[in-house]
Formats: C-alpha cells, sequence, structure tokens
C-alpha cells in the first residue's frame, strides 16, 4: 500500500505490482501475518527491492512536483467505506512514512526475535 498513498489523487481502481488481498474474519490467517493485509504469495528479494526502488523513485518525483498549494488539496479515497479518507495530501504523506516507520519496527522486532538481528538505521 506504500505507493497507493502517493497517489495524488487516489486512483479508482489500485491495483499493486505486488498483489495481495485483504483477510476477513472468515479467512484463516497464515501463521506470522501481522494484520489484515496478506500477500497472495511471498514475493522474491529481487520483486521486494524493485519494488522499493519504484516506490522510492515515485515519493522522490511526488515530492519534486508538488507545490505548496498542492499539499492544501484534499485527498480523498472514494470508498464505499463508511468513513472514507479525506484529508490535506501533506497529511497523507505524512501518515504514509509514519506508516512505513511503524512497518520497518514491526520487521525489526521480527528479526530480532527470531535471529537476534536486525539491521542498523538506513536513511
Amino acid at each position: 500500500m506504500l505507493d497507493y498513498y502517493l497517489s495524488v489523487p487516489p486512483p479508482q481502481d489500485f491495483v499493486s505490482p505486488l498483489p495481495f488481498h485483504f483477510a476477513t474474519e472468515k479467512d484463516a490467517l497464515p501463521e506470522g501475518v501481522i494484520g489484515d493485509i496478506v500477500p497472495n504469495r511471498i514475493y522474491s528479494s529481487s520483486e521486494l527491492l524493485a519494488y522499493l526502488k519504484a516506490s522510492r523513485e515515485k515519493y522522490h518525483q511526488l515530492l519534486a512536483n508538488m507545490r505548496e498549494e498542492n499539499l492544501l488539496e484534499r485527498w480523498v479515497e472514494n470508498s464505499e467505506a463508511q468513513e472514507p479518507m479525506d484529508y490535506p495530501v501533506l497529511e497523507i504523506l505524512l501518515y504514509n512514512l509514519r506508516h512505513l516507520q511503524h512497518h520497518t519496527a514491526q520487521l525489526n522486532l521480527l528479526l530480532r526475535q527470531n535471529h537476534g538481528l536486525a539491521p542498523g538505521w538506513i536513511a
């Protein structure tokens, strides 16, 4: 979902380069899955690195072309949800960065617990 929140305006028919699905209460979550977004398969290291590279480039392009007035525009998710997301673009970008930090911390926790190591800070 990293690239979804880098799409301004949000796409009506978003398709992730790394396919996933949202688990429902009926679904049996695979062991070790954190959260309700479940990958459709295990991705290779090269697929993950390519996705991160593409997302980083998308973020850089977005920021390079961003103007102050664009940051104040509304990022409105056209969703069937009762309360679709409706925030300024700046807030969505900050939300996305915090969300990325959160999941990075989860991965670091799992690496420490299961392997006794975790990567250092990456800028």
